[in-house]
């Protein structure tokens, strides 16, 4: 069967598609369709073409090293351990950039993105999530990519459209029979492409990070069988307050939907349970010196000596290579002061209540009493 993605004009449909099965768009939110909207209409000559010119190399391209995974639900660490990571130039991931334009970076990106970091800077545009210089070459998620192809088959989708939220975490995860029968195949084709378009692209090694791959360790080990982890924790108390912010950045600059704030709660306690409870029981199916697990308060406090751990435990190249890259980011880039959170009684016993299984797996019984 022909991919959609060989068919002019095909991610339009797709984007309506998604729209209408995913409980549709307030009206109130119709302007944030411009995006989309923009660039597929704009942009879809040149993907298709790149597309038509790569795909039979894509589908034949074999990597020749297995990826290495970034871990942890979202405001966990991942993001400052993936930017750590894609210091090393002996690794290739997903940039900005390459996520938002999947289908069509290799064409575009040396021209494209230094015209679009120059307009950025001169209107100082920041990133929302993470409240710093919005930066195109930055390290940017997987399933972001997914999105850029206007792929159905992601749960990001669940934060555009919150109403599916649960509903899109589950079927992804592949938690029960009937989404592995209807979904595994279609969104492995589609993980599948990017990722061998990464790497053909790079050819090198790659660092692959997306919360969801939290939950689905059993489906990449399929895929990869030799792939590498590093899984990343944090106090729970501070992940809930954390996602709450991102939640309000994304209601407020990327919602197609408005979601209650109790929808809102109810979703990040939802994912928090299934990505995590996912991880540990499938985390045995990684032989032992293929998995780290880290403390993000640890990375933080020691970046070096962790990093530094990472590598001889994975079997990554030569530390002493890019130690001093890393220590040029860590004192240019890691802010040295620390997000102190309050925590009310309510939300402790809901943390408590939702994520206690968290609490005693990585000992943060009395974590709340930190301010981190």
């Amino acid at each position: 069967m022909t991919p959609s993605r060989l068919i002019p004009y095909s991610s339009l449909y797709r984007f309506i598609s998604v729209i209408k099965n995913n409980g549709g768009l307030h009206y109130s939110r119709i302007q944030r369709l411009s995006p989309y909207l923009t660039r597929i209409v704009l942009f879809e000559p040149i993907s298709w073409l790149e597309t038509i010119v790569m795909e039979r190399k894509i589908q034949k391209h074999e990597l020749k090293q297995a990826p290495i995974f970034v871990l942890g639900h979202w405001r966990s660490g991942t993001t400052f351990l993936q930017r750590l990571l894609s210091e090393d130039d002996r690794f290739g991931y997903h940039n900005l950039y390459k996520a938002i334009f999947p289908q069509m970076y290799v064409s575009t990106e040396k021209v494209l993105r230094p015209l679009m970091q120059y307009g950025n800077n001169v209107i100082g545009a920041k990133n929302p999530f993470h409240r710093v210089k919005l930066e195109w070459i930055s390290a940017d998620e997987d399933d972001t990519g997914f999105l850029g192809l206007i792929s159905p088959h992601t749960s990001y989708w669940g934060q555009v459209m919150p109403s599916s939220y649960k509903k899109l975490m589950l079927r992804y995860s592949f938690v029960d029979e009937n989404s592995q029968k209807k979904y595994l195949d279609k969104w492995k084709s589609d993980y599948m492409y990017m990722i061998k378009k990464l790497s053909l692209h790079y050819q090198k090694p790659l660092i692959l990070r997306t919360p969801p791959n939290t939950g689905r360790i059993k489906q990449l080990l399929e895929l990869f069988p030799d792939a590498k982890f590093i899984y990343i924790h944090r106090n729970p108390y501070d992940v809930y307050n954390s996602n709450l912010g991102l939640w309000k950045a994304n209601l407020k600059n990327f919602c197609f939907q408005k979601p209650s704030q109790q929808e809102v709660e109810d979703n990040i306690l939802f994912g928090y349970k299934l990505l995590l409870s996912n991880y540990i029981k499938q985390r045995e199916l990684i032989p032992e010196n293929n998995l780290v697990e880290i403390r993000y308060e640890d990375l933080f406090n020691d970046t070096m000596g962790k990093m530094e751990h990472i590598y001889k435990h994975l079997s990554l190249p030569n530390f002493n290579e890019v130690k001093p890259k890393l220590e040029g980011f860590v004192n240019a880039k890691k802010s040295k002061e620390k997000t102190s959170y309050n925590y009310s009684s309510e939300m402790i016993e809901k943390v408590n209540q939702h994520w206690g299984f968290s609490l005693d797996e990585w000992k943060y019984e009395d974590s709340f009493l930190e301010t981190v």
